[in-house]
C-alpha cells in the first residue's frame, strides 16, 4: 500500500467517526439525525468555506456563509 493510500485510509476511518459523532451528539432541531445526513452538513461546510474563502470580496463570501448556515439551520433564530 502506497503512503498516500495510508492517508486516504486514516482520512476516511477519522471522516467516518466524526460524522458518527455528529449524527449520535447532542440532538437540536436542525441537527443532522443520521451519519448520512451528518457526511451531508460536512460537505456543505466545506464547501461553503472553500468557496467563501475564493472569491475576492466580502460581501459575496459572508453571502456564500450565511446561505450555508439557512441551509443547514432553517430553524436558526437570531
Amino acid at each position: 500500500m502506497k503512503s498516500n493510500d495510508l492517508a486516504r485510509a486514516a482520512f476516511e476511518a477519522e471522516l467516518q467517526e466524526v460524522a458518527r459523532v455528529i449524527a449520535s451528539g447532542p440532538k437540536a432541531l436542525d441537527a443532522p439525525p443520521d451519519v448520512e445526513a451528518a457526511f451531508a452538513a460536512l460537505a456543505a461546510l466545506l464547501g461553503g468555506v472553500t468557496l467563501a474563502r475564493a472569491v475576492s470580496t466580502l460581501p459575496l463570501a459572508q453571502a456564500i456563509a450565511t446561505s450555508v448556515v439557512a441551509s443547514l439551520c432553517p430553524n436558526k433564530r437570531d
